[in-house]
């Protein structure tokens, strides 16, 4: 079953590489994971020695195409307002999860200055508050969703998640963002991505290479 899997993977990923020449071109070598439920399923080595690791994920209609692109614009100009990311140095915080109001949002530019101020203020407070919250104590953390002194966030998200520091692995792994967006239901392409991430780091292991989903 493992050998026939492993075989299937190795030709979708060969069908790949034939559309994608450009790319083929860079590749060294490459192998498909032989372990079962070991991620990703492929590691690509280029020439250069940057390693690249391709999941593979099952084939998504357009409609559903359509509307991850959507949200992943909106999600990707939301971070590009932050700017780069500092330093996680807050004492209770792993990570911030942020999960946007339902149906399509476009981010105002105009709002880049509050949304950075306002974030950065209310992971500072959160921060500040926690040792008084014993009910933020737990695994999950808190889930802030009462966005009534932070206007701008509450314009675009419906809740962040910040989970407890403790409960989570000490480090995310070079290129891993500690500010990212959580996926929904509507998403299914972010959600893939997202949860294929998720499950390296639930086993355990950095990210040391750029990943990239293919859709069959």
């Amino acid at each position: 079953m493992l050998s026939s899997q492993k075989e299937k993977e190795e030709q979708a990923f060969k069908a790949f590489l034939k559309v994608n020449s450009s790319l083929n071109s860079q590749i060294e070598n490459w192998d498909v994971q032989s372990t079962a439920g070991i991620y990703p399923d492929i590691i690509c080595q280029r020439q250069d020695g940057q390693d690249l690791g391709f999941e593979l994920g099952e084939w998504i209609n357009e409609k559903q195409i359509s509307q991850s692109n959507e949200t992943e614009r909106f999600q990707f100009d939301f971070l590009q307002a932050i700017g780069t990311q500092p330093e996680n140095t807050t004492e209770h915080i792993h990570l911030a999860l942020l999960s946007k109001r339902n149906g399509p949002l476009r981010f105002d530019s105009n709002d880049t200055e509050k949304l950075e101020q306002e974030l950065f203020r209310l992971i500072k407070e959160t921060d500040q508050q926690w040792p008084n919250e014993h009910h933020w104590q737990s695994p999950q953390g808190y889930h802030c969703r009462d966005f009534a002194k932070f206007p701008t966030l509450g314009k675009y998200l419906q809740k962040i998640w910040f989970p407890l520091k403790r409960t989570c692995f000490s480090s995310l792994g070079r290129g891993i963002p500690w500010i990212q967006f959580m996926w929904h239901r509507e998403d299914p392409i972010l959600e893939r991505r997202q949860g294929k991430l998720f499950k390296i780091l639930s086993q355990g292991r950095q990210v040391t290479m750029e990943l990239h989903l293919i859709s069959q």
